[in-house]
């Protein structure tokens, strides 16, 4: 069914909110895999540009605050990557990188209102590579990717997730993607559907999809006696990042 609903996805696009988590005064999209952030400014004296343009500082302040409270993994926020000096990253002009969504002009409140986000793949590239140590594994024979339906989990997303089986036994962690594959993309995307359109973009057109049970100490435990792809196939899923979790939207 799964294969299915994911060539339909292919064909017909279609609109699905994303997985927003608030983080202080700014919000951490899960899907797109960014920290938004908004501001406006009204005035009815200064110019339209003026306006915008310190809309637009406060987006970037916001963005510059918040940043480092994103939850990279279990151990790490972006705040205590910093402390680990083997990281070629410089948190502090990568920020720079922000870029404008939307900015909104209000006339009858003579406010703009400015949208901006930091990509975190871009934001964080040097932080995955150097935790990643899977050889890059391009090749699938039957499953293009791993669907983890975890909707109903009281599970915090991170950027460098851990997946286990319910034996314990290790599933996904950020050791098995590849630093090739951090060059450009993200060990693993969440959506709240298995429709959404991202999900055919990352996993293929023939994913295997597997329900998680619980989340325990920040894993994600999957079910008893599941189906994971082949042994090959999932070492290559894992190192070009071909995983889509499935959550729940935060209340």
């Amino acid at each position: 069914m799964i294969i299915a609903f994911l060539s339909w996805a292919f064909a017909s696009p279609i609109s699905i909110d994303p997985i927003i988590q608030d983080i202080g005064g700014a919000k951490i999209n899960w899907t797109k895999m960014r920290l938004e952030a908004k501001s406006s400014y009204a005035s009815r004296t200064q110019s339209w540009g003026f306006r915008e343009s310190l809309a637009s500082q406060d987006v970037a302040k916001k963005i510059g605050e918040f940043i480092y409270e994103v939850p990279v993994s279990q151990e790490h926020t972006v705040s205590s990557l910093q402390k680990i000096s083997d990281i070629d990253n410089d948190f502090t002009s990568s920020l720079r990188e922000w870029k404008t969504a939307e900015s909104r002009y209000f006339h009858a409140q003579h406010e703009v209102e400015v949208v901006g986000y930091l990509p975190l793949q871009s934001y964080l590239r040097k932080s995955l590579m150097y935790f990643s140590k899977a050889k890059l594994v391009e090749k699938t024979a039957v499953h293009t990717g791993l669907i983890i339906d975890a909707r109903g989990i009281n599970f915090q997303p991170l950027v460098m997730p851990t997946v286990k089986k319910d034996d314990g036994s290790l599933v996904f962690s950020i050791e098995d993607f590849s630093p090739q594959s951090a060059l450009d993309t993200l060990p693993v995307r969440y959506v709240r559907s298995p429709v959404d359109p991202l999900c055919a973009q990352v996993v293929g057109k023939t994913p295997a999809m597997v329900r998680a049970q619980k989340s325990e100490n920040g894993d994600l435990i999957l079910e008893p006696n599941i189906a994971l792809p082949s042994a090959p196939d999932l070492t290559a899923i894992r190192s070009m990042g071909k995983i889509i979790i499935i959550l729940s939207p935060f209340e």
